[in-house]
């Protein structure tokens, strides 16, 4: 395993849709026995359908990152913004290829009901690109002040080779 992996205890796992996050932070668990906490699970208050209050959201994963010790993955920035300066790693999940990350949302929306594959498809393009979506320009604004914390995995290889 990763030297600074294998010493951290506050490790936060961001990216977006469909990079492996979720089934990344569950292999990383197995092997450190971290606490895992997904965004998801503080943001829906019926999965994938309707959300919960923002700020109730907040307050709740807010006391997960005061524990001392677990592994938050997520993308929704409101829910990693109070993790980032707690977590003594951050893992962001950037790959380069979008035809992966859509074929990973394209099986993942086969497991799931309420997930609308088409529009997701377009938002997470809209968003790759930079079209008509400022959030992403924010949120590489607050990430550069945690940069040397931040360990960039842009393959689905070192991905696996990180947990070794």
């Amino acid at each position: 395993m990763n030297q600074k992996l294998s010493t951290a205890k506050k490790i936060l796992i961001i990216g977006d849709s469909g990079r492996g996050k979720s089934t990344f932070a569950r292999r990383l668990t197995e092997k450190t026995g971290l606490p895992l906490h997904s965004t998801d699970d503080y943001f829906w208050k019926i999965k994938f359908t309707v959300p919960n209050d923002r700020q109730e959201s907040i307050e709740k994963i807010e006391r997960v990152y005061e524990s001392d010790a677990w592994i938050v993955e997520g993308s929704t920035t409101h829910l990693i913004k109070p993790g980032l300066e707690k977590s003594d790693i951050i893992l962001n999940l950037v790959f380069r290829n979008i035809f992966e990350q859509w074929w990973s949302l394209i099986c993942r929306n086969w497991n799931r009901d309420n997930e609308k594959l088409f529009s997701h498809l377009i938002y997470v393009a809209r968003k790759r690109f930079g079209i008509g979506n400022d959030k992403e320009k924010k949120k590489k604004e607050l990430l550069k002040q945690y940069e040397q914390k931040i360990i960039t995995i842009d393959s689905y290889k070192k991905l696996d080779q990180f947990l070794v």
